[in-house]
Parts: C-alpha cells; sequence; structure tokens
C-alpha cells in the first residue's frame, strides 16, 4: 500500500510518543487494569484521536489509513492504549454522522483530550416519547466505560412507530445509567472492558444524532472503522511481540550460540515476520479502500481475521522464544500474548467474518 510522505510523518510521530510516553506506563497499565490516562492525553495532543474524520466535522482530515498506521505503533508498546483509541474511534465516527452543533462540539472535545466518550452498540432498545427517547438495555464488552462522560448509543426501536435504529448521545451522570464491573481480567485490561445498563434512561431530542437511514450509516460507518483499527492493534501487538522476541534471540547465548542462530528459530521469528507484514498490507489496503468509499464488507473482515489470528499466533511464538522467561511478568510479551487474545473478542463472531468472505468468495 503506498502512503504518502504525510502520513509516514505522522507515524514517525506516533512511533516517538509510543515509546517515548506510552511504554513507560504499558506494564503499570496492565498490573492496575487502569485507563491509560498520560498516553491517551499524549495522543490526543498529537491529533490521533479524531484524526481519520473529515475537517468539516472538527476531524484532522487524516482518514483510516493514516489512524491505522499510527495505532499499530501505539500497539506494539501497549495494546490497552490502542483499545482505548480503537474505542474512541467507533464513537466518534458515528458522532460524525450526527446533526447538529452538539455532535460537532462533542468531536472537538474528544480531539483534545478533555472528553471521553464510549461506544454501546448493541443490547439496548428504545421507546420514543413526547419528551424524546427512553433507553433500556445492557451493552456488553464496552470500552473505555468506567472513563468516559459520555455514551454513544446504537439502539433499536421498540415499538411500531419507532423509526428502526437510532444513534444517540447519553451523559454518564443521567439518572439509570449503570457502569458494571470489569467483565475480563486477561488482557487489555487498561481499556477496562465493561457492561453498561441503561434503565429507562431519558434522551431529549438534541441527544439524537441519527435515525433510521442515517443511523444506519453511520452504524456501518462506526463498525468499519473500528474493525480497521482493531485490526491495526492486532498487527501492532504482533510486531511487538516480534519486536522483543526478536532482540531476545540476538542476545541470549546458549550451548555456545545465539539463540538467534539456531536454524528452528531462524524459520520460527522469519515465519512470524512473514505472517505480521502480509496481515498489515492487508489491513492498509483495506483502509485505503475505505478512505475511497470503495471498501466492500468481507476487505474488513479479511484484514481482521488475519490480524486477529496472526497476532495470537506470533505472540505465542515470541513467548516461546523466551523458554520460561516468556511467561514472566517481568517481560511485555506475555502481556502481549493476553492482549492478543482478548483482542478477538472485540471483533464480534469470527463466523460472522468469514461468512462474510465467503458471501464474495463463494457467490
Amino acid at each position: 500500500m503506498t502512503t504518502s510522505g504525510q502520513q509516514d510523518a505522522f507515524k514517525d510521530v506516533m512511533r516517538d510518543v509510543a515509546k517515548g510516553c506510552i511504554q513507560a506506563q504499558a506494564s503499570d497499565v496492565d498490573e492496575r487494569s487502569r485507563f491509560p490516562e498520560k498516553g491517551y492525553q499524549a495522543l490526543a495532543s498529537v491529533g490521533l484521536l479524531v484524526a481519520h474524520l473529515p475537517e468539516e466535522v472538527a476531524g484532522g482530515g487524516g482518514g483510516m489509513l493514516t489512524s491505522v498506521m499510527a495505532i499499530e505503533q501505539v500497539a506494539r508498546v501497549c495494546g490497552s492504549t490502542a483499545a482505548s483509541v480503537a474505542a474512541t474511534v467507533q464513537a466518534a465516527t458515528a458522532l460524525g454522522y450526527g446533526a447538529g452543533q452538539m455532535a460537532r462540539d462533542r468531536i472537538s472535545q474528544i480531539a483534545s483530550g478533555d472528553h471521553v466518550a464510549a461506544w454501546v452498540g448493541e443490547g439496548i432498545g428504545y421507546t420514543s416519547t413526547r419528551k424524546g427517547y427512553l433507553l433500556h438495555g445492557r451493552g456488553s464488552w464496552v470500552a473505555n466505560a468506567d472513563r468516559s462522560q459520555s455514551l454513544v448509543v446504537a439502539a433499536d426501536g421498540q415499538a411500531s412507530t419507532d423509526t428502526g435504529v437510532a444513534l444517540l448521545l447519553v451523559a454518564t451522570d443521567q439518572a439509570g445509567v449503570r457502569i458494571g464491573a470489569i467483565e475480563t481480567d486477561l488482557g487489555l485490561r487498561g481499556c477496562s472492558l465493561r457492561s453498561v445498563e441503561l434503565n429507562d434512561v431519558l434522551v431529549s431530542p438534541p441527544g439524537l444524532l441519527g435515525q433510521g437511514p442515517s443511523a444506519s450509516a453511520g452504524l456501518a460507518c462506526a463498525a468499519a472503522n473500528h474493525g480497521l483499527a482493531v485490526a491495526a492493534l492486532c498487527v501492532g501487538v504482533a510486531a511487538g511481540a516480534l519486536d522483543q522476541a526478536r532482540s531476545y534471540v540476538l542476545e541470549r547465548v546458549q550451548f555456545g550460540r545465539r539463540i538467534a542462530d539456531f536454524p528452528a528459530m531462524r524459520a520460527i521469528l522469519s515465519e512470524a515476520f512473514v505472517s505480521v507484514d502480509a496481515a498489515r498490507q492487508l489491513v492498509s489496503s483495506a483502509a485505503g479502500q475505505v478512505d475511497r468509499g470503495a471498501a466492500e464488507d468481507y476487505v474488513i473482515s479479511a484484514a481482521l481475521l488475519s490480524a486477529t489470528e496472526t497476532a495470537a499466533a506470533v505472540t505465542i511464538e515470541a513467548v516461546q522464544a523466551f523458554g520460561g522467561y516468556g511467561y514472566v511478568k517481568g517481560y511485555p510479551v506475555e502481556r502481549m500474548m493476553r492482549d492478543a487474545q482478548v483482542a478477538r473478542l472485540l471483533i464480534g463472531s469470527r463466523a460472522a467474518r468469514l461468512e462474510s468472505v465467503a458471501a464474495h468468495f463463494l457467490a
């Protein structure tokens, strides 16, 4: 995938921020399951959080290719921070489809890091009333939920008079909003995947971002952008684990030889390198197609399948390259392996992704 000089320069900036600010916090973010505040604010300061959005909706105008290149650099050192950014990409994308000044103002606040919005994409229903929209239901695996000031909610109409799906903006301090406990402690601990319950939460008309066809379009675009962000996260985690393994085997000596000089290890890590690069190319190609408005569903599904499977496999190989040390918390590859496993949860049903590819290939 051909990239511009501006995109390459932005990637270099992200690499510097990742190594200079985020890397040192990654272990503590994981161990304490805390939001990566310092890293998140650093990324806001260089314009990553809404870099993918058009300038006319207060975004950075860089497109998804710029974002996936940057997110990979973040994920190479901290999967949790990258997952928090991916969730922000999804919420901000939906806000970009919102009509009115409220949505634009919220995007500007997200861009600056002053405001965190979480995405709740399933499990919520709404009923139209004279006062607005009454929300009820439970969403699962919501990233950034406990740190967010607002929720961008995709809700299904429950009455015959309701016009299909609706996108709504909900403040987390509203009556009836309940943020649940962390749903998994295996990996990506810093993005705080939690349940969100909405018990008869009333959203006034200004909080409606879109309804019917416009909401469906926003929902589809948010899902596509999030999928690419998660795929970039997986490529980054895999690449970061491979970086760690490479450094270790080049330095570690066994039986009078560097581990890197043993043919079996050379073959294993070379195959891992090829897999990571292939996944990166698929993700970049899909992002470029999204930016051109030409991406089909199967393209994004293929990128996600490749990236998630690569991350899961490569991180295990990286852990094994360290021998017993790979399972010790003092080495980042242990965390990266756990992050890769949890990242699979963020893409939804693997079977659905495979069917998306099959619908194209076997048509």
